[in-house]
């Protein structure tokens, strides 16, 4: 596995996350909004997640969406659940992924910044909120 230094800007979310008792992220991207096609490049974090642990994470979803969902309009934060294959190895991975995705493709590259970076940092809220209440 080749490890390579996290993005500053979503650094953060990625050291919140891995406090997490049942997270463990793999992989990041802070959104690459210059490029082209930019939606190839939105902000997101990879992770795994064991299935007893599945109630857990959704409860973490909701913490998460409870801070960004008054936001909608600016943009989304998604939890995906992946399966695929990858041929050489010849066995089906499954793997969590966030994505921070900006809605308004017409903005300029730095408004688009502009609101993934708050959308990182509700999303930080909602998982710190879900720490905090996990203790009790």
């Amino acid at each position: 596995m080749i490890k390579r230094e996290i993005e500053t800007r979503i650094k953060p979310l990625v050291d919140i996350l891995n406090k997490v008792p049942f997270i463990k992220t793999s992989a990041s991207c802070k959104g690459h909004y210059d490029q082209e096609d930019y939606r190839k490049y939105n902000a997101n974090i990879i992770f795994d997640v064991y299935q007893e642990d599945r109630a857990n994470l959704e409860k973490l979803m909701k913490s998460v969406y409870s801070k960004t969902t008054p936001n909608w309009t600016l943009g989304s934060v998604e939890f995906y659940h992946r399966h695929y294959m990858i041929p050489k190895y010849k066995e089906i991975f499954r793997e969590w992924q966030i994505v921070i995705e900006p809605f308004d493709i017409s903005q300029p590259v730095e408004r688009k910044r502009e609101i993934t970076d708050k959308l990182i940092r509700l999303t930080i809220s909602g998982v710190k909120d879900y720490l905090k209440n996990s203790k009790k």
